[in-house]
């Protein structure tokens, strides 16, 4: 009788592990085909201030279980821009999933957003483990990641956004010292049409 409950506890292990596996490329092969979509864009008009009010909010039980303290300071007189608003709430949500991921034990969570010249400039900041100087080269190329889990498309896909939008994008990290990314996004974004 042990050797049979042996038997289907062994099996039971395999069967979550392929489970597990399973729903992990499933993942892969949606953030893949989704890349592989997000070359065009289409922009209209946003209240960025509201738009990256909204982000944050939806991390808000996040930060409060993992005692994350959140300093925000978002200028509500930004101009409004044209962005494809799907593309860039989908990038602001993985610099802040990063930024909360790597602060497993708490810390704090800066979000800065400024109008500069005929941009928008948002600065998320973290004080997390940060990211190692090996890692750092290579941080937004596909598949590169540090973490156990994820494809490592998350930072691919913020800046194929940021391209799309006509912007820039600077990560500054040390390991053990947090992360700064910083997002320049312009106000006269036209229509991009596939060829």
């Amino acid at each position: 009788m042990k050797a049979g409950l042996a038997k289907g506890h062994k099996f039971q292990k395999y069967l979550d592990i392929i489970l597990q596996e399973t729903s992990r490329l499933k993942k892969l092969v949606r953030d893949v085909k989704e890349l592989a979509e997000m070359h065009t864009v289409n922009p209209q008009p946003a209240d960025m201030s509201a738009l990256l009010s909204q982000v944050i909010e939806g991390f808000s039980s996040t930060l409060s279980v993992k005692a994350i303290q959140l300093e925000k300071d978002i200028d509500q007189g930004l101009p409004a821009i044209k962005v494809d608003k799907a593309q860039i709430t989908r990038a602001l949500r993985s610099i802040v999933r990063n930024s909360v991921e790597a602060m497993p034990s708490g810390g704090t969570l800066k979000v800065r957003a400024r109008g500069v010249d005929a941009r928008i400039r948002i600065v998320v900041e973290d004080t997390g483990v940060g990211i190692e100087e090996d890692v750092m080269a290579s941080v937004l190329d596909p598949f590169v990641t540090s973490k156990t889990m994820g494809a490592g498309l998350g930072l691919t896909m913020v800046y194929q956004i940021v391209m799309n939008h006509e912007g820039e994008i600077d990560i500054k990290s040390r390991g053990g010292k947090g992360t700064i990314v910083t997002l320049d996004l312009p106000s006269n974004l036209e229509s991009q049409e596939e060829v």
